[in-house]
């Protein structure tokens, strides 16, 4: 039986459960049924990866041991490749190395693509990230280092630059795409799909994403309609009973702060008031479930040690994990921790202190929360009647993942089996 290689592209180590990590976890075992499968991570971090444990039929790559796209690919052989295809310097890198061998390229788009930035904020937010001294996926043993965002920037495009020189690529090519990310760098809100990255086969969320990514230039032949292999283990998520007498609150975070849309102050001011308020209730407990691979934990840690209250906190795990134990989820913006809670349909908070702009309000798939002094309170309105109608979810599953049958991995496979034969 034939093998097929993968060669997939990761901002951290793969035990993150990120989007990518959890594409091919539950891609991986459906495709086994029918052929057998090799994937190899490619890590990019600042440094040299720590040590790891080898998975069979898995196998895991570290940046810094190669020169460029191009020997990359040589070692490896793969019969594909997995790239976002959006403005990564790294990704183009193997973008331009893919086209040049005739390797296929897959991507996947999901609900958030075309998201706009106002301006201001955009440039703000590159300023803050290049200055960081810390990247999110650091872990307790990475030191921080003067601009070690800015450093690890710098590090990525001579990458791309030395893997366009293999290729090769004209002196004129070279400038030229310097310019495009320069361009789109600095209109990102004018520009929210790119199809100069465009793959062989996009795997899509749902079904409003063919004509906007058509009418950006994205060929029609490219595009297949799966839903979200990801959220297919949510489709039928059961509840585990509760025995504690108290209504189990889990808050779920983002990286706004870390993405420089908030300020440190904004996020530990939010942070602060949510575990202040429910803390107060003596008939809720309390858990955190911080993101896998763009949050500090010791952020967290300090901030509860800060607040003196104890409370659970956990970065790694499956989120499922999470939402199955569980009776009220708190958020503070659109993104797909939500998603996994509303997919398994739980009462959902969303706490807008801050009166951001978020969809899934809008839309009325979720409560909205922007008083922290009435958050208890509405906590238990939510648990005992969640004013979220059955229906308002089914649109929102059909609206945004296509459908709820749990097979997006299968009809994911289908494609992919179909695009390399």
């Amino acid at each position: 039986m034939k093998t097929i290689k993968f060669l997939a592209l990761h901002h951290a180590m793969p035990h993150a459960n990120s989007h990518t990590v959890l594409f091919f976890k539950n891609l991986l075992p459906e495709l086994k049924k029918t052929t057998n499968v090799h994937l190899t991570w490619l890590i990019y971090t600042p440094n040299k990866i720590d040590t790891y444990t080898e998975e069979p039929d898995v196998d895991i790559l570290d940046i810094h041991d190669f020169k460029n796209a191009l020997e990359i690919i040589q070692k490896v052989k793969p019969d594909v490749i997995h790239i976002d295809p959006a403005p990564n310097f790294i990704f183009y890198a193997f973008y331009l190395v893919s086209k040049s061998l005739n390797i296929p390229i897959i991507g996947f788009f999901d609900h958030y693509v075309g998201g706009k930035i106002e301006r201001t904020k955009l440039y703000k937010s590159f300023l803050h990230e290049f200055f960081q001294n810390s990247i999110p996926s650091d872990n307790e043993t990475n030191k921080k280092q003067f601009m070690r965002r800015g450093r690890f920037f710098i590090y990525k495009y001579l990458f791309l630059l030395k893997s366009q020189i293999t290729i090769p690529l004209s002196l004129w090519k070279i400038i030229k795409d310097f310019f495009m990310f320069v361009k789109i760098f600095l209109n990102y809100t004018k520009y929210p799909l790119y199809p100069v990255f465009s793959c062989d086969l996009h795997f899509l969320d749902n079904e409003n994403l063919i004509q906007p990514l058509i009418n950006a230039g994205f060929k029609q032949s490219t595009l297949l309609v799966t839903g979200n292999p990801m959220y297919d283990p949510a489709c039928n998520l059961s509840m585990t009973p509760n025995k504690c007498n108290k209504i189990r609150v889990l808050l779920l975070t983002a990286s706004l702060y870390e993405h420089g849309l908030w300020t440190k102050t904004q996020r530990d001011k939010l942070f602060e008031n949510i575990v202040r308020e429910i803390t107060k209730s003596f008939d809720m407990l309390l858990t955190v479930k911080i993101h896998p691979s763009s949050e500090n934990l010791n952020d967290y840690k300090l901030l509860i040690k800060k607040l003196g209250i104890d409370i659970q906190l956990y970065q790694s795990g499956d989120i499922l994990d999470f939402i199955k134990n569980a009776d009220v989820v708190l958020g503070y913006f659109y993104e797909s921790a939500i998603s996994y809670a509303l997919i398994a349909r739980r009462p959902t908070i969303i706490c807008n202190f801050y009166n951001m702009d978020d969809m899934f309000i809008k839309k009325g798939f979720v409560t909205e929360c922007k008083d922290p002094s009435l958050l208890a309170d509405l906590i238990k309105k939510v648990y005992h009647s969640n004013p979220i109608p059955s229906h308002k979810i089914d649109e929102y599953i059909k609206e945004f993942h296509y459908r709820s049958d749990g097979l997006s991995a299968k009809r994911v496979c289908n494609g992919l089996l179909k695009l390399i034969q």
